[in-house]
């Protein structure tokens, strides 16, 4: 396993959709790149009211899968957090920030993985 300094590796050219988030670590095996990374943002607005929070309650990992570089996987460990709502009038007191341009909401993939899979599946036309 090949560790990288983050601080020295720039990842935007050859993945832009990561630009909004912060690279906590990378590493690299003969198969499979991983990319440690976390949210920068202050607050976040809930999904409901839209309200803005800074009041983190927890966090936890979202294992993100991207499109394959060089033959090798890429999986992305986002940390994201959730925050309670300011607003006492609104439904969802607790919420998940979400990273739209990484990965859409409940999805595990990211969406250039979404469109590849859905060009193949029309250029086969559902045939096996």
């Amino acid at each position: 396993m090949v560790l990288y300094d983050v601080a020295k590796t720039s990842v935007s050219p050859l993945f832009p959709h990561l630009a909004g988030i912060r690279l906590d670590g990378v590493s690299a095996t003969s198969s499979r790149i991983q990319f440690d990374a976390s949210t920068c943002c202050i607050s976040a607005a809930c999904t409901r009211c839209g309200c803005r929070s800074p009041a983190v309650r927890s966090r936890y990992q979202r294992k993100i899968v991207d499109v394959a570089v060089a033959g090798r996987e890429v999986v992305i460990q986002l940390r994201v957090r959730r925050f309670r709502c300011p607003d006492s009038r609104c439904e969802r007191k607790i919420f998940s920030e979400q990273v739209s341009e990484l990965v859409a909401r409940h999805q595990r993939r990211s969406p250039l993985v979404t469109e590849l899979l859905t060009r193949v599946g029309l250029a086969l036309g559902g045939q096996a």
